[in-house]
């Protein structure tokens, strides 16, 4: 059983590939008072994998499946700070295999964004955002079955910063990077292999993530869509061992392009994802499909608005 868990980037809190309300990695904010709740429906399949650098096909169990159920709000607790969590519902399996997968809640994730500088300019709006959070496992699940684990068991904490540039008629350019610290797992034996060495020891380090992601789009008060590209990486770990299963050790990255669309009617959103690896190291070859439905509450006398950047407002 030789494939990779790509649910490892959720349990990292990188948004890259989810429906897109306002996470921790975008140029949207909610104004004061101001709550917007999404509830989306991810697929992910794949198989075919990187073995190391080396791809292969996934043909002794078929292919690997991922349902993702999110629960995802932000809220304005002023104009620039927002309040950000995340709890998907993860299901797992194979089309062609005796085996099992799992299914459950998977981690719960908070994090703080600030708008920390905006200033006008004759072609549009320039600003810049500053995201700290987290996340920790919502209950003690499995973690050494990859692909098949629904995450990786450990707390994380992340920073990351973005640079928004929109023009007056709603041009969009939107680069963020971050970095993701991880502790250790413990697992369901006594030992295992890491970088050539046996440690006798059931907890196991999770390795640290870096990621970046370019977002080119258009963006009115009805709809926004965008193309990105989205590389992903471990700073550490291992590879996939020949003829073994990988570990929660083993070092990840991938490249990923996909298309982004949300349309409004009101205060509702449509918001529908495609992406697809196109490039990886110890990483399934993934396609994911993402629908999701928006909805924003005002509290307390705001202004009822959504910014990209202070442009054009999203009523």
């Amino acid at each position: 059983m030789k494939q990779l868990l790509l649910l490892s980037m959720i349990s990292a809190g990188i948004f890259s590939h989810s429906l897109r309300a306002e996470t921790p990695g975008d140029g949207l904010m909610m104004s004061k008072n101001s709550f917007c709740q999404v509830l989306s429906y991810s697929q992910n399949s794949w198989s075919q994998y990187w073995e190391s650098d080396v791809k292969r096909s996934n043909s002794n169990l078929g292919t690997f499946r991922s349902h993702i159920l999110t629960l995802m709000g932000a809220y304005g607790l002023r104009d620039d700070l927002n309040v950000i969590y995340s709890l998907p519902y993860v299901t797992t399996g194979f089309s062609d295999s005796y085996l099992s997968g799992y299914q459950g809640f998977q981690d719960v994730s908070l994090w703080l964004k600030y708008n920390a500088y905006t200033t006008e300019t004759s072609l549009g709006t320039l600003a810049f955002f500053g995201t700290v959070g987290g996340s920790i496992p919502t209950h003690n699940y499995v973690v050494n079955q990859l692909p098949a684990s629904i995450g990786m068991g450990t707390w994380s904490g992340s920073l990351r910063a973005v640079a928004d540039f929109t023009t007056k008629d709603g041009w969009y350019g939107t680069f963020q990077a971050g970095y993701t610290v991880r502790g250790e797992s413990d697992i369901d034996e006594e030992s295992y292999f890491f970088n050539g060495r046996l440690y006798n020891t059931n907890s196991i380090p999770i390795p640290n993530a870096a990621d970046f992601t370019l977002r080119l789009g258009h963006i009115t008060s009805d709809y926004q869509v965008d193309a990105y590209f989205d590389r992903f990486t471990c700073v550490s770990g291992d590879d996939i061992r020949y003829n073994s299963m990988p570990t929660p050790t083993v070092m990840m990255q991938s490249s990923t392009i996909g298309l982004y669309g949300r349309y409004n009617i009101g205060m509702l959103s449509i918001m529908a994802n495609a992406s697809q690896v196109v490039a990886g190291r110890n990483f399934g070859q993934s396609t994911m499909l993402n629908i999701g439905f928006g909805y924003i509450f005002q509290f307390g006398g705001g202004d009822e608005e959504m910014t990209h950047d202070n442009e054009p407002k999203l009523r």
